[in-house]
């Protein structure tokens, strides 16, 4: 097999751009707003569970985070500004 056909190669390559003086130079930046975004989402609502919904243990939400996801199932209120 080619090493343009060998989707290890092109993994090894990705890795060798990400890391150290190659890196992507906005990754810092992206971060910071995620934080910014996250902060600010956790400030301004209450996150909870749906009505009727199942409370889980943390092994079960680790396993089926990509579904719990996806499925959107969550509840935010936003919080009053009254203080």
């Amino acid at each position: 097999m080619s090493k343009c056909k060998d989707l290890s190669y092109v993994d090894d390559c990705i890795y060798v751009i990400l890391l150290g003086k190659r890196s992507c130079l906005g990754e810092h930046m992206a971060r910071m707003e995620l934080f910014l975004l996250f902060s600010a989402l956790l400030q301004n609502f209450t996150f909870t569970l749906p009505p009727g919904a199942k409370r889980q243990n943390a092994k079960f939400l680790n396993l089926n985070k990509h579904q719990i996801i996806a499925s959107g199932e969550i509840c935010a209120e936003l919080r009053s500004l009254s203080k």
